[in-house]
């Protein structure tokens, strides 16, 4: 399950890089691929190792109930990690804007660091739901997850695209990915560890 997530993963990548290379102007994507490989340097440094450590936490859990309370532990350090650093993050990057090319080069890379901090936020649960799911040893919620966050990146960052046909359509078709996968791992959480 694993295996096939990754591999639908990496073909809706490459299918929206098609389309976003297809339907922003040459600046526009090159503005986007520059912020987005920063934002994916982000991305690791707003996990801070929470996700890989609930992981192995929960796989040594062997009662139901410890489980469930390592699971619940690891949420809200999650959440209330997640919140501080993303906003730190988002904070320092919005200062540095200027030393990495705002406003001549890339003229709305301040306004798309403002908005990395949901993406690292929501980036990081959804990193979480997956270390959880392997933990535990659900390959299909990790199947699951992993599908509709590509799907998501790709559906509504098409769907945005069409409407405004603009680089911040990436960004908040990103985001409704992962904020979507946020509402959905949690309903898993809740419904099967009653978090």
């Amino acid at each position: 399950y694993s295996l096939l997530g990754k591999a639908i993963g990496m073909v809706l990548l490459v299918l929206l890089d098609i389309l976003l290379a297809r339907e922003l102007s040459v600046e526009q994507y090159a503005e986007w691929a520059y912020f987005f490989s920063i934002a994916s340097m982000l991305f690791f440094i707003g996990w801070l190792g929470i996700n890989m450590s609930a992981k192995v936490i929960v796989s040594r859990c062997v009662e139901e109930s410890s489980i469930k309370a390592c699971i619940k532990g690891g949420f809200l350090l999650r959440i209330i990690s997640g919140i501080i650093c993303s906003f730190i993050l988002m904070i320092i990057m919005v200062f540095l804007s200027d030393k990495l090319g705002y406003p001549l080069k890339y003229p709305n890379l301040k306004n798309m660091f403002l908005l990395s901090g949901f993406l690292i936020f929501f980036n990081s649960t959804t990193e979480f739901f997956k270390e959880i799911f392997i933990g535990v040893i659900n390959f299909k919620a990790v199947l699951g997850i992993t599908v509709i966050e590509y799907l998501g990146y790709f559906a509504y960052s098409f769907l945005f695209l069409f409407f405004s046909g603009n680089v911040y359509s990436v960004i908040w078709g990103y985001a409704a990915s992962v904020m979507t996968v946020f509402v959905i791992g949690t309903m898993l959480l809740i419904k099967d560890y009653h978090i």
